[in-house]
């Protein structure tokens, strides 16, 4: 995830992630071509299915959050192969934005942004920033949206 558009009126959060889904579709498809092949490797045939499965329901192909002050609106939308979501809130309703961090089995650091509202809902932003994102990236993405928000109410 990365800062697009950054103006006085908008901002603009982004990201692709298609690697994710390709390289779960590929071994997915693969796995199906070899189980299909060989009637002895139904197991294959299995794993494949839901190698495929997950990577069309979990990889988000597309992210994007828009912070807009014109229209005093906050819009996250995000879509993969499976589903597509849209969310929209006045922007004066939010409270705060949090960063969090998890870390996966092989020990890298994950880190998310969660939109925390007035009313206490609390609105993640599915995409992660990844690995490649270090926490103090992280941290001046929170601060750039942190700013704009609390400079708008």
């Amino acid at each position: 995830m990365k800062i697009i558009r950054h103006t006085k009126i908008c901002l603009e959060l982004g990201s692709k992630d298609p690697y994710t889904a390709k390289v779960a579709l590929s071994f997915g498809i693969m796995s199906l071509a070899i189980g299909c092949i060989s009637f002895d490797a139904k197991i294959i045939f299995i794993i494949g299915a839901l190698i495929l499965i997950f990577g069309a329901i979990t990889a988000n192909f597309e992210m994007n959050c828009k912070f807009d002050r014109e229209l005093s609106s906050f819009k996250l939308n995000y879509r993969n192969l499976i589903r597509q979501k849209k969310i929209e809130r006045v922007l004066e309703d939010i409270n705060d934005i949090r960063l969090e961090q998890d870390t996966d089995v092989e020990g890298g650091v994950f880190y998310w942004l969660v939109i925390m509202m007035k009313s206490g809902e609390e609105i993640p932003i599915p995409h992660l920033l990844h690995t490649s994102c270090d926490l103090k990236t992280c941290e001046l993405i929170v601060a750039e949206v942190r700013s704009f928000i609390h400079n708008t109410i």
